[in-house]
C-alpha cells in the first residue's frame, strides 16, 4: 500500500512539474557592446557563469504597545554583479572589457576618457534562460552597468588541459524583468542563425578607437560613476 502511495505521488510531481530549468541553459548580452575590435556575440559565447540579482526590500520596523509592525521599505541593490569569462585565444574579451575600464578612470590620469562618461560608458546587460526546447523562459536587464574589477589572471607552466578564465565585477543601477522582447534573441535557435549570418558579412573598418565606446540603451540612470582608480 505504502508502495502505491509512492508511485501516485511521483506521478502527481511529474504532472505538477512539468520540467526544471538547467543551470547551464543561460547567456549573457550587454547592449552595444563593441570597445576595441570585440564584437558583442563575443561575450554571449564566451560568459560562463553569471547570476539574476537578488531583489530586497527594507525592512521598516515600528514598535506599537509592545508589537513589532513591519511595513515595506527601500528596495536594496547589492549594486555588483559577478562573472566568469572564458578568455578567447586572441583576448579580444578581456583587452574590450580592460579599455573600458581604462575609458572611466585610465592609469596614468585621473580623468575619463569623455566629459559625459559616467553616462557613455554606462550600459545594460541582458541575462536570459532558456528552457529545454531552446526558447527564452526569463529575462532581466541590469540597467547602467559598468565593469568595476578585473582580478588578476593566473598563468602557469604546470596547469594543463584548462582554459584561462577571467573573473570580472559589475556596479549596475537597479534590475527590470526584460518583457519588452528587446532582449538579444527569444531562443537559442534564433540567436544561434543571427550569428551565423553575420559571420558571412564583410566586416567594417570603422572600428572604434581605443577609447571609444558606443553609447548606452535607453532608460539607464547615473547612479554609480567611476571612482577613485587603486592599484594594488
Amino acid at each position: 500500500m505504502g508502495s502505491n502511495t509512492y508511485v501516485g505521488a511521483i506521478e502527481a510531481f511529474k504532472h505538477q512539474v512539468a520540467s526544471v530549468q538547467r543551470a547551464s541553459l543561460f547567456d549573457v548580452t550587454i547592449a552595444d557592446f563593441a570597445y576595441g575590435n570585440a564584437p558583442g556575440r563575443l561575450l554571449k559565447f564566451s560568459v560562463k557563469s553569471a547570476t539574476f540579482p537578488q531583489a530586497t526590500v527594507g525592512d521598516v520596523q515600528v514598535n506599537y504597545m509592545g508589537r513589532v509592525v513591519h511595513w515595506y521599505g527601500d528596495r536594496n541593490y547589492s549594486g555588483t554583479w559577478a562573472t566568469n569569462i572564458i578568455l578567447d585565444g586572441g583576448w579580444q574579451a578581456y583587452n574590450a572589457i580592460y579599455l573600458w575600464n581604462q575609458a572611466m578612470n585610465g592609469a596614468n590620469r585621473i580623468v575619463s576618457q569623455d566629459i559625459n562618461a559616467h553616462g557613455y560608458f554606462k550600459k545594460d546587460a541582458y541575462v536570459t534562460a532558456y528552457s529545454t526546447d531552446g526558447q527564452k523562459a526569463h529575462s532581466v536587464i541590469l540597467k547602467g552597468m559598468w565593469p568595476q574589477d578585473i582580478t588578476e589572471l593566473t598563468m602557469d607552466w604546470s596547469t594543463v588541459d584548462s582554459a584561462v578564465e577571467l573573473s570580472v565585477t559589475w556596479v549596475y543601477d537597479y534590475v527590470v524583468t526584460d518583457t519588452s522582447g528587446t532582449s538579444a534573441s527569444s531562443s537559442i535557435i534564433s540567436s544561434m542563425s543571427s550569428v551565423t549570418s553575420n559571420m558571412k558579412k564583410s566586416t567594417s573598418n570603422n572600428s572604434p578607437s581605443q577609447y571609444e565606446g558606443t553609447g548606452v540603451g535607453p532608460g539607464s540612470t547615473t547612479t554609480y560613476g567611476g571612482g577613485n582608480r587603486n592599484i594594488q
